[in-house]
């Protein structure tokens, strides 16, 4: 009989891995079109707070404000392995986030973006198919554009106001196009840096040691090929428990600026 329950469970176990294991090994092979982020995130933080400086209406990387509150949110998602991790933590944590996704992952995962929208979370626009836009002409850059926000709309009902460029990668001239189709820009003041392959204890430092009134929280819930999340995943409870203990308050991206989500 023991042998007999044995065998039953390493058929289950093996299943599991099999399922697991395949389902890994397909998200692992997306590729971002601009290429890694450790090729394309040379994108210098002055540029970044320039633009603030530039275009205070339009660009944002967090809030000025002596109230504690500030926005979780999650770049280049969905997928069916990570991203699922991350929202059983945020509903078993009652934590509301912004999921800047991109629009052939949401093809590939409509089920996933659907479960983002009816728990609470918000979807922001993060290109269709994650290139450098500052390598774009005009034309491509709106299609990018365009291509995502159809999938979000048809999978959530509404076509997102916000967006964030993939690796941070934006200049004057491309931020003014991007805002002329109806976004709003948003940065981050705290980067997590999971996407270097970081351990939890590393990614909760970052977060922690940087994390202020009306920040904005960069993570990410899904990678590119070969990138490891699983600190992010296993750091993220932890994270939201010490910051509850400080007070702070956990809000998507337009609660935190007061703008609308949507257009």
């Amino acid at each position: 009989m023991r042998k007999k329950y044995l065998i039953i469970a390493l058929g289950l176990l093996l299943i599991t891995s099999f399922v697991y294991g395949k389902s890994f090994s397909k998200l692992n092979n997306f590729d971002l079109a601009g290429g890694s982020e450790q090729v394309n995130r040379e994108f210098p933080q002055r540029q970044i707070v320039d633009l603030v400086s530039l275009f205070p209406d339009t660009f944002f990387r967090q809030m000025a404000t002596k109230e504690k509150k500030i926005a979780l949110t999650f770049d280049d998602g969905p997928d069916n392995y990570y991203t699922v991790q991350i929202l059983d933590v945020l509903k078993r944590e009652n934590i509301p986030a912004t999921f800047f996704v991109i629009g052939q992952r949401c093809n590939d995962n409509p089920e996933v973006v659907k479960r983002i929208h009816d728990e609470g979370h918000i979807l922001g626009n993060h290109s269709f198919s994650h290139p450098n836009f500052l390598k774009l002409t005009p034309e491509k850059i709106i299609k990018e554009l365009n291509g995502t926000d159809e999938k979000i709309n048809n999978l959530a009902g509404y076509k997102p106001a916000f967006f964030r460029s993939p690796y941070g990668s934006l200049d004057a001239d491309k931020l003014k196009l991007v805002a002329s189709q109806g976004y709003k820009i948003i940065a981050w003041n705290v980067d997590s840096l999971d996407w270097q392959g970081l351990s939890a204890s590393e990614v909760k430092n970052n977060i922690l040691s940087n994390t202020i009134e009306g920040s904005i929280v960069l993570q990410h819930s899904a990678g590119g090929k070969g990138e490891d999340l699983s600190g992010t995943v296993t750091a993220l409870s932890e994270i939201i428990t010490t910051l509850k203990k400080q007070g702070y308050e956990f809000v998507t991206v337009d609660k935190l600026l007061n703008l609308p989500y949507k257009k």
